[in-house]
């Protein structure tokens, strides 16, 4: 089963740069919109906008492909606030200081 599909990103025009020194908000830079199948990964990622965190697409372990969002000590979110903001089991990976969350 396919767990996504990609289109350009509209706003940017999937060229992932709004002019020469700002990344596309939309897109993070990939230049692709991601379209989220599965219904893990689409609740996940429904969830993650409704509480205002940003998400970005990750390829991480195990093979994983799918939405994230990665915490930030200093200005948020925090761990707890994802485990809070939604019902999908949720796998977290450290990255030093942040962690990458991801539906598992």
């Amino acid at each position: 089963m396919e767990r996504f599909t990609t289109t350009p990103c509209s706003r940017c025009d999937g060229e992932g740069w709004l002019n020469e020194t700002r990344e596309c908000p939309v897109c993070d830079g990939s230049g692709l919109h991601y379209e989220y199948t599965d219904p893990d990964y689409a609740q996940f990622a429904e969830d993650m906008r409704a509480a205002g965190f940003a998400i970005r697409h990750y390829c991480g372990r195990w093979r994983y492909e799918g939405p994230a969002v990665v915490t930030d000590r200093e200005y948020g979110p925090n761990v707890q606030d994802v485990y809070r903001a939604t019902a999908v089991r949720v796998i977290a990976d450290n990255m030093g200081l942040d962690t990458v969350l991801y539906p598992g």
